[in-house]
């Protein structure tokens, strides 16, 4: 595993990571899939994954660890040598140090458009690369939807609250 890396994942447009500068699996689909699920969904519980990444299917702890290995493997290590994907409970996964843009345009935007200032809500949109989690293989991320349309309508808001306070 390499160490010392800045892992980023771009979700607000197509999915994209950088900076995962260990060894890329066979099929980097899906293993991004998998991280881009953690991403948004950090429950230490794997269940949920299994689901989205294996749905209506019955799944090995094989399988999900295998997925797991590749992705772990992938991104590689922060500074400090802790795996970008690691282990919290016996079975469950989270991203560690990996910079997410949806983390920080929901930290921008805050709870709500109207309380973030008008520097934060252009700072936000300027991370929106296109449609949120768009580029994919259109017979996966079937997980994601609800995801996607939440991204659009907080892009939405935060354009409009910025356009409302242009036009004033």
């Amino acid at each position: 595993m390499t160490t010392g890396g800045q892992v980023r994942l771009q979700l607000l447009g197509p999915v994209l990571i950088a900076g995962a500068d260990g060894k890329r699996p066979s099929a980097p689909a899906r293993a991004t899939e998998a991280i881009a699920f953690l991403a948004l969904h950090p429950w230490d519980d794997h269940t949920l994954l299994d689901e989205a990444m294996w749905p209506g299917q019955r799944v090995r702890a094989t399988n999900r660890s295998v997925l797991m290995h590749q992705a772990r493997t992938w991104l590689g290590t922060d500074e400090h040598g802790r795996p970008h994907v690691g282990l919290v409970a016996e079975e469950g996964y989270r991203l560690h140090q990996v910079d997410v843009d949806v983390a920080r345009f929901r930290e921008l935007v805050t709870t709500s458009s109207r309380s973030a200032s008008s520097t934060a809500l252009t700072q936000a949109l300027r991370m929106v690369k296109g449609q949120p989690l768009s580029g994919v293989n259109p017979a996966r991320y079937t997980w994601a939807d609800v995801d996607r349309q939440e991204l659009i309508s907080q892009i939405a808001a935060a354009a409009e609250e910025l356009t409302q306070r242009a036009l004033a």
